[in-house]
């Protein structure tokens, strides 16, 4: 799916991938710590541009890029993947500068909206057991453990959307991790 629009926070904005994005996005998946914390892999800029159409051409797959808003550098990126009905979250602040300033929150907030107009009810976040900060990020977001997969390594978190706004803890920042 491609994005009908930006989303625009205060801090954020959430915009379509562009293949000018391509070159930086290769960058974040280089990096180890992405790779370990995200369990990514490193691409050139053309495989990303090849994911990147994949997404768009799906019907059940919905990404945007993170670009901090004052300057519009892109620091990350959030997905929304319909495939298995209630939909799978996907946040990354690839970029260490803008880690534990709350743009991972602003950018989940926009993204929740988005899920609830599109008939969501609550979102799942699937976290490596070794990922202490997504997790607590997560847990500030509203999102409980809901059960661990232990041949992958990971817990499964949700979050009830239909709910009133997020809790006030949801508001505040983010202690980094690849959310922040």
């Amino acid at each position: 799916m491609i994005p009908d629009s930006d989303l625009v926070g205060q801090s954020v904005t959430l915009t379509a991938f562009r293949e000018e994005h391509a070159e930086r996005y290769a960058a974040w998946l280089a990096d180890p710590y992405i790779q370990r914390m995200a369990g990514e892999e490193a691409e050139t800029p053309e495989q990303v541009i090849e994911r990147h159409r994949a997404w768009t051409a799906s019907p059940t797959f919905l990404e945007y890029i993170v670009t901090e808003r004052q300057g519009g550098t892109p620091i990350g990126d959030i997905s929304l993947d319909f495939a298995h009905g209630d939909p799978r979250i996907g946040i990354m602040i690839a970029d260490p500068a803008y880690r534990g300033r709350g743009h991972a929150a602003e950018a989940f907030r926009l993204v929740a909206s988005v899920a609830r107009r599109m008939g969501a009810r609550r979102i799942i976040a699937e976290i490596y057991d070794w990922n202490d900060r997504s997790m607590r990020f997560h847990e500030r977001m509203g999102f409980h453990r809901a059960r661990h997969d232990d041949a992958l390594h990971e817990w499964i978190y949700e979050a009830n959307i239909d709910a009133p706004p997020l809790p006030p803890s949801a508001q505040g920042h983010s202690s980094g991790g690849l959310t922040g």
